[in-house]
C-alpha cells in the first residue's frame, strides 16, 4: 500500500488504546471510492493480529439496505461477521432480538487481548445496523474496537451520530488522493513500457481530451495525464495505466436500477461536463425517469453540480471513461448517433457534433465531412493536433475522387507542421504534390509549406529545389498566389547566405504579398540590407515589419509565428535586445504548447538575446525549453541549433560539463546536414574546449567549421563574436600575431554599430594585453565598456571593465584607484547577470588590489572617517568585502574575535546594512562610482537563483 507509512504510527496508537476499561476505540476510515480503506483495513487486521488480537471482518453491499427493505434480513454486516458465533436466528425479521444475540456474541468474544470488529462501506449498511452501533454506544463492551470504514458523503447522519460521542475514543483516518510522487511509485511496473511513438489517442473521456497525440508509455508526461484524469484515486490510476482491469471501476454501478444505468451511460457519451438535456435524450428516457436517475447518480456520488443550471460533471474524469466502456459498442453507437442528431438541430458548434459524428457517420456522408472540416478549423490555431485528427477523419468519409480532398489535405499537412509532426506533414504534403495537378494558388500554398517543413528539418536542398520547379510551374510571377513561394525562396536563400537572391525574393513577396508576408518580407530585406553594410537601411525595414506585428492582435499573430521569429531575429543581430526579447516572449505566449513547429527557434533566439543582455538564469530556462521543444518535433536540424545555443549558455554559466556534453550532441545530430548549423555545431564544439581549458587546435576547428580564414559561412549578424572567440583561442596557445590578425578583422566587420564594436575593441584589448602593453590595453577595454554599456551588453560590459582593472593594474601604483572601480563595476555586473564563475575571478581581483593598496591618507575629524567609520571599523569592513571571516580578520588584526564581532555591530548601524553580502556589495558600488538606482533590479527569479556572496 503506497502511503502506509504515514498510517502506521497511527494505527499502533489506536490498537493500543484497546483496552477493558468500558471505553471502546473507535477507528474511522474514510474516504472517497477507490483511494484505499478496504486496503487500509486490511493492513490494520494484519496489525491487530500480530498482536494476538481477534479480527472479525464483514462488508455492507448495495444490496444490505435492499434485503432489510424486502426481506426482513436486518443486520447483514454483523450478522456475516459474527457467522458460527451466533445461535441460528429462527426470525430473521425481529432486529431487536437479533441485536441482543450479536451483543451476547461480541462480549463473550471480547477478552484480553481484544476483539477488532472491521465493518467495511458501513454507508451501505441497513438502518438497523446503524441503530445497533448506536446502541453499543449505550452499553459499551470491553476489550472491543470498532473499525469502520465508509464514503463520508454517501453515509447517513445517523451514522456520524452513533460513530461521535463522548463515549467514544475516536480516531479518524482520512484518506485522500496519492501526491504526484506516491502516484509514480504506485506506477513503478509500468515505467519501463517501451514508448510507441506516432499513434492518435482517443480516449472515451470526451470533447476535452480528442484527438490528442500521444505516446502510450509510462512516460512522465504519460503518467501525468493519467494522475490528472484519475484525479490522484489509486484505483482510478491503475485502471487508466493497465495494471488493473477496467471492470474493476465499474462496481460503484452496482445495485444502479435500469434507468438510473442508461443515464450514466448516456452522461458519459455526451462528455465531462455533460448537460442534463442532451443526457436525456441520449439516455432514451422519459424526462421524469432522467431526473430521478440523475438524482440516484447524485447520491452515488458518481456525478457532481457543474455550477448553476443544468450541467453535471463526472466524480473524476477517469469515472467517465469507465463508465462509457461499461456500455456496450451497439448502444454507444446508438447514443452518438442521437447526440448528432440532438446537437445538428440545435445548430451547436461543429466542435462539439464532430466528436459524435465521427463515432458514426458513414463513408460518403459528405454532410459529415464539412463538419468535421469546420471543427477542425475552429481548432487550428489553438490545438493543431485536434485539427489534424479531425481533418484525417473527414479525409477518409470521403471518396477518393471527391474534389475537396486537395484542399482537406493541404490542411492536414499544415495542422501536423503546427502542431510539431514535421515529417508526418512533409509526407502528406508530398503525396498532395505528387497527386492530381491542383489550381496554382493552392499548389503554391502546398509547395511553399513542404519547403518551410524541409527545411525545419534540414533539407534545405531539396526545399529549394520544389521551389524552383514550383516557381517555374505558376502562371504569373506577379500574381498573389506566387507570394508564399517567394518568401519561402527568400528564407531558403538567407539560410544559404546568398543575401543578392534574399533580396530579389523578398521584394518580390512584398509587392504581391498579404500584411504579414509583407512583415516578413521586410524582415528579410532588413537582414539583407545589414549584410551589405547599410545598417540604416536595414533598421528602417525591420522598424516597418515591426509596425506591422505590433498593431496586430494575437488572433492574426497564431496564424503567422514565423514573423515574429524572423523580427526577433534580426533584432538581435541589429544589437536591440530588449525589442527582440519583447517580440520573441509575444511570440512564444502565442504559440503556447500547442504550435510545436516554430517554437524551438523562437526559444533559442530568446535564449540568444537573454544571453547578451545579460540574463544568463533565464537564457538557462529558455536553452532547455528549447532543447525541449526540439525533441518534441523529432528534428535534427532543431535539435541541432537548440543543444548548439545551449552548450554556449553553459560555458558562461560556469558549467563546463554541460557545455562539453551539448556541444557534442550538437556536433552528432549535425552529422550529414548540409546546412550551415553544422558550422556552427563544429565551432561551439571547438569553443566549448577552450572554455573547458583545453585551446589547442581550437582555432583552426572554427576556422574550419566556418569555411576558412575570412569565415565566408559564418552570418555576418554573429561574425564579429567569433572573431573573438579566435583571439581568446589563439591566446590561449601564445600565439599573439595570429591572435592580433584576428582583432583586426573584427575591427573591420562592425558595421558601425555599438554592439560588434565594443566585441572588436574587446578582442584588440585582450591582445595587448596579452603582450605587455597595457596602457593600450586598459584604454581600449574601458572603450569596450564604454560601448557594450550603450548597446546593453552587460556581461561583456563586465569583460571589458575586468580587463581594464587588470591592465590598469599592471601600470603600477597610480592605476590601481582606477582599477579597483574597474574590477567594482565588473563584479556588480557578473553578480547581477548570474555569472558566477566570472563573479568569482572579480572576486578575486578585487581582494589581490586590496592587498596592493599603497597607504592613502584619511581625514579625521574627531576621530571618525568621513564614511561614518572609525578608521578600525573601516580596516575591518574591507576584510569582510574580502570574504574573511570573523576569526580570520581576528587573526589578522591581532585582536579577540568578540572585538571584532562589536566592530561588525557598529558598521551594520552605521552604514543601514543587514549582512556582511550587502557591506561587500555596498563598498564595492562606493569604490566603482556606482549608485545603486543606476542599476537594474533583477527580476525575483534572478535573485532567487543566484547564490549568495561568500560570508
Amino acid at each position: 500500500m503506497v502511503g502506509w507509512d504515514k498510517w502506521r504510527d497511527r494505527v499502533q496508537r489506536a490498537l493500543d488504546g484497546l483496552r477493558g476499561d468500558g471505553l471502546p476505540p473507535v477507528v474511522e476510515v474514510v474516504g472517497e471510492p477507490g483511494v484505499g480503506k478496504t486496503l487500509l483495513l486490511a493492513r490494520l487486521a494484519e496489525a491487530a493480529g500480530r498482536r494476538g488480537q481477534k479480527v472479525l471482518y464483514a462488508r455492507a453491499t448495495e444490496h444490505s439496505q435492499v434485503d432489510a427493505q424486502e426481506d426482513g434480513w436486518a443486520l447483514r454486516p454483523l450478522v456475516d461477521a459474527l457467522g458460527d458465533h451466533l445461535p441460528e436466528p429462527d426470525e430473521r425479521a425481529e432486529p431487536r432480538r437479533l441485536a441482543r444475540e450479536i451483543g451476547s456474541a461480541l462480549r463473550k468474544l471480547a477478552e484480553p487481548p481484544g476483539l477488532v470488529l472491521v465493518l467495511d462501506d458501513l454507508h451501505l449498511a441497513d438502518p438497523a445496523t446503524v441503530e445497533f452501533l448506536v446502541r453499543l454506544r449505550e452499553r459499551p463492551v470491553p476489550w472491543l474496537m470498532l473499525v469502520v470504514a465508509y464514503r463520508p458523503a454517501q453515509a447517513p447522519a445517523m451514522l456520524s451520530s452513533a460513530l461521535y460521542d463522548n463515549g467514544y475514543r475516536t480516531v479518524r483516518l482520512e484518506l485522500g488522493p496519492l501526491t504526484p510522487q506516491e502516484a509514480d511509485e504506485l506506477l513503478a511496473p509500468v515505467r519501463a513500457r517501451p514508448a510507441q511513438r506516432g499513434r492518435w489517442y482517443e480516449a472515451s473521456a470526451g470533447p476535452a481530451q480528442r484527438g490528442r497525440w500521444y505516446e502510450a508509455s509510462a512516460s512522465p508526461a504519460q503518467r501525468g495525464r493519467w494522475y490528472e484524469a484519475s484525479g490522484g484515486i489509486p484505483r482510478y490510476l491503475l485502471i487508466l495505466a493497465g495494471l488493473e482491469p477496467p471492470e474493476a471501476g465499474t462496481r460503484e454501478l452496482a445495485g444502479l436500477s435500469a434507468a438510473d444505468l442508461r443515464m450514466a451511460w448516456a452522461a458519459a457519451v455526451v462528455g465531462d461536463p455533460f448537460e442534463a438535456g442532451l443526457a436525456t435524450v441520449v439516455a432514451d428516457i422519459a424526462m421524469p425517469d432522467a431526473l430521478a436517475a440523475i438524482d440516484a447518480l447524485a447520491a452515488r456520488d458518481l456525478i457532481r453540480p457543474a455550477g448553476p443550471g443544468s450541467r453535471f460533471r463526472f466524480r473524476v474524469p477517469a469515472l467517465r471513461r469507465i463508465i462509457y466502456d461499461a456500455s456496450g459498442p451497439g448502444w454507444r453507437l446508438a447514443g452518438h448517433a442521437r447526440a448528432a442528431v440532438a446537437l445538428r438541430s440545435r445548430g451547436a458548434p461543429a466542435a462539439e457534433q464532430a466528436w459524435h459524428l465521427w463515432q458514426v457517420a458513414q463513408t460518403g456522408d459528405e454532410d459529415a465531412a464539412a463538419v468535421l472540416g469546420a471543427a477542425a478549423a475552429q481548432a487550428m490555431p489553438d490545438e493543431p493536433a485536434v485539427a489534424a485528427f479531425w481533418l484525417g477523419a473527414a479525409i477518409r468519409l470521403l471518396p477518393g475522387s471527391s474534389p475537396r480532398h486537395p484542399a482537406l489535405r493541404y490542411e492536414l499537412a499544415r495542422s501536423l507542421a503546427l502542431a510539431g509532426f514535421l515529417n508526418a506533414s512533409r509526407t502528406v504534403a508530398h503525396e498532395l504534390l505528387g497527386g492530381v495537378p491542383q489550381e496554382p494558388a493552392l499548389r503554391a500554398r502546398v509547395a511553399a509549406l513542404c519547403a518551410m517543413v524541409e527545411r525545419l528539418l534540414g533539407n534545405h536542398a531539396q526545399a529549394h529545389a520544389l521551389l524552383r520547379d514550383t516557381w517555374a510551374s505558376l502562371p504569373a510571377w506577379d500574381a498573389p498566389e506566387t507570394a508564399p513561394v517567394a518568401l519561402e525562396l527568400a528564407a531558403g536563400s538567407l539560410m544559404r547566405s546568398d543575401f543578392k537572391a534574399n533580396t530579389r525574393w523578398a521584394r518580390q513577396a512584398s509587392r504581391r504579398g498579404e500584411r504579414p508576408i509583407q512583415a516578413t518580407a521586410f524582415v528579410f530585406l532588413a537582414m539583407a540590407a545589414f549584410a551589405e553594410g547599410e545598417t540604416e537601411e536595414a533598421a528602417k525595414c525591420l522598424d516597418h515589419a515591426s509596425e506591422i506585428v505590433d498593431g496586430s492582435p494575437d488572433t492574426w499573430l497564431a496564424k503567422h509565428l514565423d514573423c515574429t521569429l524572423w523580427i526577433g531575429w534580426s533584432e538581435v543581430y541589429l544589437g536591440q535586445f530588449d525589442r527582440a526579447v519583447r517580440h520573441l516572449e509575444r511570440g512564444i505566449a502565442v504559440a503556447g504548447q500547442r504550435q510545436r513547429h516554430l517554437r524551438p527557434l523562437l526559444l533559442t533566439c530568446l535564449t540568444m538575446a537573454l544571453r547578451w543582455v545579460g540574463r544568463l538564469p533565464e537564457a538557462r530556462r529558455s536553452a532547455d525549453a528549447a532543447i525541449a521543444a526540439a525533441d518534441l518535433t523529432a528534428s535534427l536540424e532543431l535539435g541541432t541549433i537548440a543543444h548548439a545555443t545551449s552548450s554556449w549558455i553553459a560555458s558562461w554559466t560556469g558549467d563546463v560539463a554541460r557545455s562539453l556534453a551539448d556541444a557534442n550532441t550538437a556536433t552528432q545530430r549535425a552529422r550529414g546536414s548540409e546546412s550551415w548549423f553544422r558550422g556552427v555545431a563544429a565551432a561551439m564544439a571547438a569553443r566549448a574546449r577552450l572554455a573547458a581549458g583545453q585551446p589547442e587546435g581550437c582555432a583552426e576547428e572554427i576556422v574550419a567549421a566556418f569555411g576558412g580564414p575570412g569565415l565566408p559561412w559564418a552570418d555576418p549578424w554573429s561574425r564579429v563574436s567569433w572573431w573573438e572567440v579566435l583571439v581568446r583561442a589563439e591566446l590561449a596557445v601564445d600565439r599573439p600575431e595570429e591572435a592580433m590578425h584576428w582583432a583586426r578583422q573584427a575591427e573591420a566587420d562592425t558595421r558601425g554599430l555599438a554592439f560588434p564594436g565594443g566585441l572588436a575593441k574587446l578582442a584588440e584589448a585582450q591582445v595587448h594585453a596579452a603582450t605587455g602593453r597595457h596602457g593600450t590595453a586598459a584604454t581600449l577595454a574601458g572603450q569596450a565598456a564604454e560601448l557594450l554599456t550603450t548597446a546593453g551588453c552587460r556581461l561583456d560590459a563586465g569583460r571589458a571593465h575586468l580587463l581594464a582593472a587588470t591592465s590598469l593594474a599592471a601600470t603600477g601604483a597610480s592605476g590601481r584607484p582606477a582599477a579597483r572601480k574597474r574590477v567594482g563595476k565588473a563584479l556588480i555586473l557578473f553578480v547581477e547577470c548570474g555569472a558566477d564563475q566570472l563573479a568569482t575571478v572579480a572576486r578575486k581581483e578585487r581582494r589581490r588590489l586590496i592587498a596592493l593598496r599603497d597607504p592613502e591618507p584619511v581625514e579625521v575629524r574627531n576621530g571618525t572617517a568621513p564614511s561614518g567609520l572609525t578608521r578600525r571599523e573601516q580596516e575591518v569592513a574591507r576584510l569582510v568585502a574580502e570574504g574573511l571571516t570573523n576569526q580570520a580578520i581576528s587573526r589578522r588584526l591581532g585582536v579577540v574575535p568578540k572585538t571584532v564581532e562589536a566592530h561588525m555591530s557598529n558598521i551594520f548601524a552605521k552604514l543601514g546594512v543587514p549582512s556582511r553580502a550587502a557591506l561587500a556589495t555596498k563598498l564595492a558600488r562606493e569604490e566603482s562610482g556606482v549608485q545603486p538606482g543606476n542599476q537594474r533590479t533583477p527580476p525575483p527569479d534572478e535573485a532567487t537563483t543566484r547564490p549568495p556572496e561568500p560570508s
